[in-house]
C-alpha cells in the first residue's frame, strides 16, 4: 500500500512537470533568443537547449515507465483484494 502511494505520488508530480499549461518539447527547440550589443554565445545556448531536451524527454519517458508500473501493481492489489475476500468467504465457511 506505501509503495503504491508513493507510485501515485511520483506520477502526480511527474504529471505536474509535463501539464500542458507547460513549456514542452517543442517550445524549448525551437525558443529563440534575441541579439544584444555583447549577445549570449548561441553555440552555449544551443547546448543548453540540447541538455534541456534530453531532460525532458528522460522525465517523459520516466513518466511512462512509472505510469505503467503503477497501473501493473494497482491491478495486482485489485487481484490480491479479490483472493483475500474468496478467503475470507471460505475461512467463514470452515468456521460455521
Amino acid at each position: 500500500a506505501v509503495r503504491a502511494a508513493r507510485a501515485r505520488q511520483t506520477v502526480f508530480l511527474m504529471r505536474c512537470a509535463l501539464a500542458e499549461d507547460e513549456m514542452n518539447r517543442d517550445e524549448i527547440v525551437n525558443k529563440r533568443f534575441s541579439h544584444s550589443l555583447f549577445g549570449y554565445n548561441m553555440a552555449e545556448v544551443d547546448e543548453f537547449i540540447d541538455e534541456i531536451t534530453c531532460e525532458l524527454d528522460d522525465l517523459a519517458q520516466r513518466l511512462e515507465n512509472a505510469q505503467r508500473e503503477l497501473d501493473e501493481k494497482e491491478a495486482e492489489l485489485a487481484k490480491n483484494a479479490e483472493r483475500l475476500k474468496i478467503l475470507a468467504r471460505e475461512i467463514k465457511k470452515y468456521r460455521e
